[in-house]
């Protein structure tokens, strides 16, 4: 038989004592199983390092009932029969509960957070295994962190359009800096221990919008916030911010850090800015309407005013032709009758019919006036620079004519430069210094003067004369066609050189005046702006 044949192996025997001593002394926190009457049944190494502190053997009775242990607040005690170990002996699991251990001096020594669970021995009997670890130095950071946040709090106080606080697990609010008080009217004695729900609007806490603000953050480590809040005494504003979660360091959450900014005013900005752009909106839509109006009605115009534009060539047309045919039949025929029947005539009649061949022609030169005054306005503008005293030295030379036999005095000032059309602004040279000649007629010398003017800001030009002058109470009349506030018979002329002025002036975007005194000579006055009309 070869070694070890027909032997049996003998496998390892292990107790229920041996293997909770095993499992034990795996973990890293506290364990110890305890009886009903306080008995240690079983205890790990780390129960046993952490009660040696505390000068505790760890085999020893446990009699919480008589250890002086308070709630996590550090000041309310457990009532004797309240403790977790007691729960866990009347059959209660207890959960992570944080307890107080103070000293002999009152102040809070150790915290601990412990784990109670009630266990059934073979013998029947009720006994509780705790867990339990230290977390007074886990607490000791964080109080640490609570402090420099509040601290960091009180530097923005200043900001009040900031605020900073803590919340507990569940929302509580911890810390309420004085920020926070001037943002939402609420004091810290009114605030501390409340849940920060009551920031929300109904609407919010209804549709649980403060719960999910949490969980957020407890899940991905913060959630971004905004909206709607409300304030003491029903105050609203608006806040933007962000929730952070806090952890210990076995990833528990302890806590929530809330930093809210106001931005009641961005948004009362963004809602003016917002209500601008619809006003502007609507602004464009009534211009666009009246642009659209505008534009329908200025065809209209456009389209009448092409129509008056027919008539009139059609009437220029009949002018020139229709009425001068007449016209000259009769100045012909009064012609012919007095050559011929000169000497059968009485004198009388030969009188009216040297009148009838006067107002002929007198007739004819009126169309003439009238036809050049139409084809004046229809005729475009050629604006260029003008030398004023040039074009006066050659209007005046052309006049010669009318002041032939005549005592005439003429002086003109230096004259700025204009830009204009140079053989319409030739005739409104024309016009003018011809009817200062014409009323300065029994003048002995006629004293004619051109000068340069300002009028509103813009050059102008006068011609001014010691003639007959006129009543300014008939001024209007002078720009007018046909219309003379002198007899035809004292002053030649047509009747409407003044309104050919008159027009000119108003195509160059100027404007012509006249000022006068009866028996002491006129003035008239024009400007210029160069644009072509």
């Amino acid at each position: 038989m070869e070694a070890g044949e027909g032997l049996a192996v003998r496998k390892p025997r292990w107790t229920f004592e041996r293997l909770m001593r095993a499992l034990m002394e795996t973990v890293d926190y506290a364990l110890m199983l305890v009886d009903a009457d306080g008995d240690v049944l079983f205890f790990n190494r780390v129960a046993a390092e952490r009660l040696a502190r505390g000068g505790i053997a760890a085999d020893a009775r446990v009699d919480d009932r008589e250890w002086p242990l308070f709630r996590s607040d550090g000041v309310t005690p457990f009532p004797p029969g309240d403790t977790p170990l007691r729960r866990a002996l009347r059959g209660e699991l207890v959960r992570n509960e944080e307890l107080v251990i103070r000293d002999d001096d009152g102040s809070p020594s150790r915290r601990l957070v412990v784990t109670a669970q009630p266990i059934r021995l073979d013998d029947g009997a009720v006994a509780a295994m705790l867990a339990w670890y230290d977390s007074t130095e886990q607490w000791q950071a964080a109080q640490a962190d609570r402090a420099a946040l509040v601290r960091f709090g009180q530097l923005l106080d200043g900001a009040s359009d900031y605020a900073i606080l803590m919340l507990g697990p569940d929302g509580e609010v911890i810390t309420w800096s004085r920020s926070a008080e001037q943002l939402t009217g609420y004091t810290e004695c009114e605030m501390v221990g409340r849940s920060f729900e009551v920031l929300f609007t109904d609407a919010d806490r209804d549709a649980g919008v403060p719960a999910a603000i949490l969980r957020m953050a407890a899940e991905t480590g913060r959630a971004e916030t905004g909206g709607m809040r409300v304030g003491k005494g029903g105050k609203v504003f608006w806040v933007s911010g962000v929730v952070t979660a806090s952890r210990d360091d076995i990833g528990r959450v302890t806590g929530f850090v809330k930093v809210a900014h106001d931005v009641s005013r961005q948004r009362s900005a963004e809602r003016s800015i917002m209500q601008l752009n619809e006003e502007l909106r609507r602004l464009n839509e009534q211009l666009e309407h009246r642009v659209v109006e505008r534009t329908a009605q200025l065809e209209r115009q456009t389209a009448d005013l092409l129509t008056a534009v027919a008539e009139l060539e059609a009437f220029s047309y009949s002018v020139s032709h229709d009425l001068r045919a007449p016209l000259r039949a009769m100045h012909g025929f009064a012609r012919l009758l007095g050559e011929e029947y000169i000497d059968q005539l009485p004198l009388g009649a030969a009188q009216y019919l040297a009148k009838i061949e006067e107002n002929a022609r007198q007739m004819g030169t009126l169309i003439d006036a009238l036809l050049s005054l139409s084809r004046m306005q229809r005729q475009g503008l050629a604006v260029q620079p003008l030398d004023m005293g040039e074009i006066v030295a050659g209007c005046w030379a052309d006049l010669s004519g009318a002041r032939e036999g005549r005592e005439l005095e003429l002086q003109v000032d230096d004259l700025p430069v204009c830009e204009a059309d140079q053989r319409l602004i030739r005739q409104v040279w024309i016009n003018l210094l011809d009817n200062a000649i014409k009323y300065t007629l029994g003048r002995t010398p006629g004293r004619i003067r051109i000068s340069a003017t300002t009028r509103d800001d813009v050059p102008g030009y006068l011609v001014t004369d010691n003639g007959a002058g006129f009543d300014m109470r008939y001024s209007n009349k002078l720009f007018q066609v046909f219309q003379r506030l002198h007899p035809a018979e004292d002053y030649a002329g047509d009747g409407i050189g003044l309104a050919v002025v008159r027009r000119i002036i108003h195509r160059h975007g100027g404007e012509v005046w006249a000022v006068g005194e009866v028996d002491r000579g006129a003035t008239f006055g024009f400007t210029l702006s160069g644009r072509s009309t």
